[in-house]
């Protein structure tokens, strides 16, 4: 299971001194975690550290009133205790290193205002995650970064319109719309009339031409929006005399 944790708030114990547990602890910070690090030695890099950071040993006793602990010291053995010591204690767990038993783990993430995207290769090659997600991020910038802006737009508009029984089908349909289309609707939200063009044929045969013929409409009336449906069986009888 993959979820996205809100930490804002959220009492988290950091094990480490080094630059990694550092690294984590920026990240945690940027999520709004209230972080406590604890160290028998810290890497200059904490100097400027805006969070409590306690030079002392590891204890078990240190995880009360923790929700979440983060193991990043240099040995796998004192990793895997304190994870196991935090499962004991009913408190998620994290490591830097993957076989500690740790109840979570890291993946490579890219967030936006519009999505969350997530890579992971179980410990394999972490940078080969962060290749990944980038190339997640290329398909989705091109094919679904507009449609979700619009989109997000449009399951607003059909919370507070669409009743209940009947917005599941809507968001179910919404989501299978081009960008074109979704653009159309959300112009007819803003008060343009829609003006529902039905053609028959296959559509990728037809789209060259069809789609001048609605812009066009579009220039002579500012306060139309079109869209476009293709029915082959429009007249099936007719299909059936001509094969």
């Amino acid at each position: 299971m993959c979820v996205q944790l809100c930490l804002t708030g959220i009492p988290v114990l950091v094990v480490g001194g080094g630059q990694s547990a550092y690294r984590k602890c920026c990240q945690l910070t940027q999520e709004g975690a209230d972080i406590r690090v604890i160290a028998k030695r810290f890497d200059p890099c904490f100097a400027d550290a805006v969070f409590p950071c306690i030079m002392d040993e590891y204890r078990p006793q240190l995880l009360q009133g923790m929700m979440l602990v983060i193991a990043c010291c240099d040995h796998a053995t004192t990793n895997a205790q304190i994870c196991a010591d935090a499962r004991a204690a009913g408190i998620f767990a994290m490591s830097v290193q993957r076989d500690t038993q740790a109840s979570m783990h890291a993946l490579a993430v890219q967030e936006t205002g519009e999505y969350v995207l997530a890579a992971g290769t179980k410990g394999a090659s972490p940078l080969l995650a962060k290749k990944m997600l980038q190339d997640m991020e290329n398909v989705v910038k091109e094919q679904y970064a507009d449609r979700l802006v619009m989109l997000r737009k449009l399951r607003v508009h059909a919370l507070e319109h669409v009743p209940q029984e009947a917005r599941r089908e809507l968001m179910h349909g919404l989501a299978d719309l081009s960008k074109q289309d979704l653009c159309s609707l959300e112009q007819v939200l803003q008060g343009k009339t829609l003006l529902l063009l039905c053609f028959h044929g296959v559509k990728h045969l037809a789209l060259q031409e069809v789609e001048p013929f609605c812009a066009c409409i579009e220039q002579h009336y500012p306060g139309v929006v079109t869209a476009i449906a293709f029915c082959p069986l429009l007249f099936p009888s007719r299909a059936c005399s001509n094969r």
